[in-house]
């Protein structure tokens, strides 16, 4: 969707890997990121960008899961495993909806 939306209004998107945009925002490769405000912070972003916008672009949520992670355990333990992380997430939906709320 966010491609979509920086097609249409002329946006030259730069795609890289999580780890690679800290090098790119450091080396001037790319000078905009856009990313929910615990994402920024955690991944120290913020230090390398000079302006803030609220403009809802962006809101992720993903899941990973390999048969290899779940052989040999418990049979309890995938439906654990989805149980926390739907109680990680909406504990996440509720900071970030807060986070926004605080922004003058």
């Amino acid at each position: 969707m966010s491609k979509a939306i920086f097609d249409e209004v002329g946006v030259k998107a730069t795609p890289l890997s999580v780890p690679d945009v800290l090098v790119g925002l450091q080396t001037g490769m790319v000078e905009v990121v856009y990313a929910p405000p615990s994402g920024a912070i955690s991944l120290q972003w913020f230090t390398k960008v000079k302006y803030v916008t609220d403009v809802p672009l962006i809101y992720l949520a993903a899941e990973w899961r390999s048969k290899k992670m779940f052989s040999n355990k418990s049979p309890k333990l995938p439906e654990f495993v989805l149980e926390s992380f739907g109680q990680q997430l909406d504990r996440l939906k509720t900071i970030t909806r807060n986070e926004k709320s605080r922004r003058p």
